[in-house]
Order: structure tokens, then sequence, then C-alpha cells
């Protein structure tokens, strides 16, 4: 769907966080994020999610002993409809590495839908379609489930994994669920 004056819906705002913003957009507390890392399955990576100045900034360390590979971070559910949109538009800066953008639209996220990406190590906004979204359950790919709801998100976030071990660290600005803009990337 492509609407031509589709109002944002901003979903964080690490500076609003600051400002402390009227009831329209209110503060996100960044320490209301929650870490769900491979230690669930027996894995030893770790990861955390902070305010570094105007931006949120998650970071650690993917570890492929023992059976994991993975760290995640995803913000506070709330129940939104974001059907007026057509994707995340996320202000990022990266470290080469590949992340996944996550989506839930059930409590307790039995299935997670995923877009990869790639953010530059500048900052810059880029533009993840809700239609490239791919059901997933614990990591595998449900070709067979329902595609993404956008009447029922329920919260987001960034997954790293697929074997790329080390230190990471991904800042984050802003969320927003809106339309393409045609200085974005995807």
């Amino acid at each position: 769907m492509t609407h031509e004056a589709t109002p944002d819906l901003i979903l964080f705002d690490a500076e609003a966080e600051l400002k402390n913003v009227d009831a329209d957009h209110p503060a996100q507390d960044i320490s209301a994020w929650r870490i769900v890392n491979d230690t669930v399955m027996g894995g030893v990576s770790t990861s955390s999610i902070s305010r570094k100045g105007t931006e949120a900034q998650f970071s650690g360390e993917v570890s492929l002993e023992q059976g994991g590979g993975f760290a995640s971070v995803r913000a506070p559910e709330q129940r939104r409809d974001v059907s007026a949109a057509d994707g995340f538009r996320v202000t990022v800066r990266g470290d080469g590495k590949t992340y996944k953008w996550t989506a839930y639209t059930h409590a307790g996220g039995a299935i997670s839908y995923r877009v990869p990406f790639t953010p530059a190590t500048d900052w810059h906004t880029m533009f993840l379609p809700f239609s490239d979204l791919k059901p997933f359950r614990r990591g595998r790919h449900l070709p067979s489930a329902p595609e993404f709801d956008p009447t029922s998100l329920r919260t987001f976030g960034v997954l790293i994994g697929d074997k790329q071990a080390g230190p990471f660290r991904l800042d984050i600005r802003r969320v927003v669920a809106g339309a393409a803009r045609s200085n974005e990337s995807g």
C-alpha cells in the first residue's frame, strides 16, 4: 500500500526521551527495553542497551560457544495499529555488521517478523517495508505462517546473529512507522 500523506507514527525517539515531550509523543525510558540473548538456550552472548547522548546504543558480544550465536533487544510491548504506514523508518548508525529488524504481533513473541539490514557507519535513515518482513520462530523461517499484520504491532527490536561472532554496536536515534521517502536507503 502507498499512502500519499501518511502521517508518521513515532515509535521511538531517543531525543524525545531527553525532552520528556507531550502526551502524543511520550518519553520512552530505554531501560524498559528487554534484552533476549542466546543465554535462554545455554549460550554465552552478551548485550545491553543504554543511552549515549541523543541515541540508544545496543552493544555487546556474540559468542558461538555452547550452541549460542545471537543477541537481541525489544522495545516495551504496546499494542499499536500501524496499518496507515508502509514500513519502518529507522535512523541508525552501524558497525558494518548485518542486523535483523524484528516485529512482533502477539504478546510473548511466539513469531517474529524479520528483515535483514546493514546500516552504514554514519547516521542515516533506512526504510524497512512491512512487505519484506518474513515470519520466524526460534531462528527458523515459517513460510506457512500468516504475513505480518500491521494492525497488531506489539513490539519491535533488533537481533544480531548469523554466525557474526565478536563485538557489535548499533546506535538508534529514531523509529517511525510511515512511508518511504526518496532519500532513504532500504
